[in-house]
């Protein structure tokens, strides 16, 4: 009898042992779609992207990883379907303003394209319904839940997304539309039940695809540190390499989405999508025409890495120290900083070669602004600001406005280039950065839009008229055409503080040169409203004593990517 018992247990100990072997077969860790990421090879001129984040409200409670949800589907358009970055507008924590800007920003594009292009629209933030008409809407960050005025009607975005000419548009929104918050509960408190929205007529070229229906709750992944509905739209990308069409991907995410929201939390969260009538063959639509077969591991998005709110000063005027190592601004990837209410837009340069000056003979942007000898310059990647320091900006750091041309959105100029040193030194003790000056080799390099053939023209352009402002005052930053990389007023509006001192250019291959290490003039770079002709070429080197301050000249950020 012993002897039965003991190979019993050991027949039952084997048979565990072949069911787990089995379990196990062929089984891989879960890939992590944060840090390892198909690449495509493939570029995609004609598909242009917006992408609205909404997390930190203003007057409502926070919409848990909406900022990460956002950077996570920019990184993978650019990288796994092959959007260039200028074709992306990411705007994290976006006001109504904003969100009509970049709506009509999208408008204009397809137009200009004559319906070639293609069209994607992202949110992640609060949906809200309106309790009367029942219509659902978008809440911006500056927006009210009892007042939905302050909102923008999905019934608006979807008239305005169907009138644009387009070969395809996509909406991707990751809300709920019941008044619940994205971790359950109501966004405002005094309402006892969720409301059912009116569904919202899709028309055009358009097709919807929401995270929830109108009753229900679009809930977080939090171990994954995304939205549910946007965690499973990437790992659908991660996948296929982006080679997925809108009906596999939406079987997918509405299958995986509806089991998971049971599993953590009970309850269901049901994906949907709305198409309009001419949309009748949206499920064989294509994301990308080729898989991305190349994977790259890249470090773990932060939310500081695209946007970071550094709070206001203490009553005492006296700073905030964030230590750089646990809480200071990551501002490799470029995105955007926010600091006392005011967004400040950077973009990353990699690290590349060039041929830094002017390439014409004896004429008055090359030989008499010492433009020449042409050089080699090997540059590491940097990030610098999209536009010209404003004035708000400015404000918010130093208290004061030395500017002859008032306006918040106005460039800060009538600062010399030691002011800029104080103002630098100021701004990264409150948000525990290196932020600087560009080199005047960094500042030619994404003037040029990366392209050495560039150096002589009016960032990229034969001429200045479209990208550079000339008046008789300043203008609004960024209100002219921005370059191929998506930088605005490096030619124009006013001329700009560089770090190095004045001097000759050197006839040898150099490597992240600074210019000379003594001197008496500090280059300026760019042009001015005052300006014309050759004086506003990528190549014209302009030189002011750092003591003195012009109305004509400003400056904007630049910072080393560690």
């Amino acid at each position: 009898m012993e002897i039965r018992m003991r190979l019993s247990v050991l027949l039952a100990a084997l048979f565990m042992v072949c069911v787990l072997s089995a379990q196990n077969q062929g089984t891989e860790p879960e890939k992590d779609i944060d840090t390892s990421l198909p690449v495509t090879e493939t570029v995609d001129e004609n598909t242009y992207v917006v992408i609205i984040s909404n997390e930190n409200y203003k007057h409502e409670v926070p919409v848990p990883f909406a900022l990460n949800d956002g950077a996570a589907f920019k990184t993978y358009c650019h990288m796994t379907l092959g959007i260039p970055e200028e074709n992306i507008k990411f705007v994290p924590d976006a006001s109504l303003n904003d969100m009509n800007f970049q709506l009509s920003w999208l408008e204009k594009i397809m137009k200009v394209n004559g319906g070639k292009a293609r069209a994607i629209f992202y949110y992640s933030g609060h949906g809200m319904p309106d309790e009367e008409s029942k219509k659902a809407y978008l809440l911006p960050v500056d927006g009210y839940a009892t007042y939905l005025e302050s909102g923008l009607s999905t019934e608006v975005l979807y008239k305005r997304l169907g009138a644009m000419p387009s070969r395809g548009t996509i909406a991707f929104l990751d809300a709920c539309f019941s008044g619940s918050k994205r971790e359950g509960g109501t966004i405002v408190e005094a309402r006892s039940v969720a409301l059912k929205p009116k569904a919202a007529t899709v028309n055009g070229n358009v097709v919807s695809f929401s995270a929830a229906t109108g009753t229900e709750t679009a809930f977080p992944y939090k171990t994954k540190e995304h939205g549910m509905f946007t965690y499973y739209l990437l790992r659908k990308l991660n996948e296929s390499g982006g080679a997925v069409t809108l009906g596999e991907l939406t079987d997918y995410v509405s299958q995986e989405v509806g089991v998971r929201s049971m599993k953590e939390n009970s309850k269901p969260q049901t994906p949907t999508v709305s198409a309009s009538e001419t949309c009748a063959d949206w499920r064989s639509w294509k994301l990308a025409e080729t898989a991305a077969t190349k994977t790259v591991n890249i470090p773990r998005p932060t939310v500081s890495a695209h946007k970071t709110v550094v709070e206001d000063l203490e009553p005492s005027n006296k700073p905030k120290p964030i230590p750089v190592q646990s809480k200071g601004l990551d501002v490799s990837a470029g995105g955007a900083f926010l600091l006392a209410g005011v967004m400040y837009d950077l973009v990353r340069i990699d690290k590349g070669m060039f041929m830094m000056g002017s390439k014409e003979g004896l004429n008055g942007y090359s030989t008499f602004s010492l433009s020449q000898p042409v050089h080699q310059v090997v540059l590491d990647a940097y990030v610098i600001g999209k536009t010209e320091v404003t004035q708000e900006l400015w404000q918010a750091v130093m208290g004061s406005n030395p500017s002859s041309h008032k306006g918040a959105k106005l460039p800060v100029e009538n600062v010399s280039w030691d002011d800029v040193q104080e103002f630098i030194e100021k701004l990264n003790e409150k948000c525990g950065t290196r932020f600087r000056l560009p080199t005047e080799a960094e500042w030619e390099y994404a003037a040029d839009g990366r392209d050495d053939k560039q150096s002589d023209s009016f960032s990229g352009i034969t001429r200045p008229d479209a990208v550079a402002h000339i008046g008789d005052a300043t203008a609004d930053c960024g209100s002219k055409k921005a370059s191929a990389i998506g930088l605005q007023d490096m030619t124009g509006n006013v001329a700009e503080w560089c770090h190095d001192n004045f001097g000759r250019y050197p006839s040898a291959r150099v490597v992240n040169p600074k210019g000379p290490r003594e001197g008496v003039q500090r280059v300026v770079r760019g042009g001015s409203f005052q300006d014309a002709g050759d004086c506003l070429r990528n190549s014209f080197r302009g030189h002011m004593r750092p003591s003195t301050s012009s109305p004509t000249v400003g400056f904007r950020l630049a910072h080393s990517v560690e």
